[in-house]
């Protein structure tokens, strides 16, 4: 009888590996899927890196090349950081494409002829508040900055006007 025993203690064994072996293989009920996901890449923002004279209404929009959990609020100082610390609160609004994040002021404008500095998931941050993927991957540390000014001049009139004939070499 003693036989038996073991030789049905060691079919029951292999079939406990054999299952464990075929639940890692399958991805572990799920448990992996967020793994193997990849984080979300920034595919484009405005005002570009660098840029001046942006006007001072101008927000700042940011494009990703996945759908983003828009769950998860966009805050000062929790998943965001602006330099100076003299910018007034952040709103971060979420577009209904779910990839397109707006951030300005939430009261007034940029300030005038100074250089902005934003961070998104900025290093030290809580886990629970970074801004991830739908698929729960976070978003790693991105950065950008501008400078604000008053815009380019806009030109309202041109004299003398295209295709005049007769003007005077001396006119203004």
């Amino acid at each position: 009888m003693s036989a038996c025993l073991f030789l049905r203690d060691r079919l029951n064994l292999r079939w406990v590996l054999g299952g464990l072996l075929l639940w890692l293989v399958v991805g572990g009920l799920g448990m992996t899927s967020v793994a193997r996901a990849q984080a979300p890449v920034v595919v484009s923002y405005t005002p570009a890196e660098g840029a001046t004279d942006i006007t001072i209404d101008t927000p700042i929009v940011i494009t990703f090349d996945r759908d983003m959990d828009t769950t998860v609020a966009v805050l000062s100082s929790l998943n965001l950081t602006m330099s100076p610390a003299s910018i007034p609160f952040i709103q971060g609004t979420w577009a209904d494409d779910k990839r397109t994040l707006t951030l300005k002021p939430s009261f007034g404008n940029w300030p005038l002829n100074i250089t902005i500095q934003w961070t998104l998931n900025p290093a030290g941050g809580f886990a629970f508040l970074q801004i991830k993927s739908a698929a729960g991957v976070a978003l790693g540390t991105v950065s950008g900055s501008f400078s604000t000014g008053l815009g380019a001049p806009a030109i309202g009139s041109v004299s003398p006007a295209n295709d005049d004939e007769a003007v005077p070499t001396n006119s203004p």
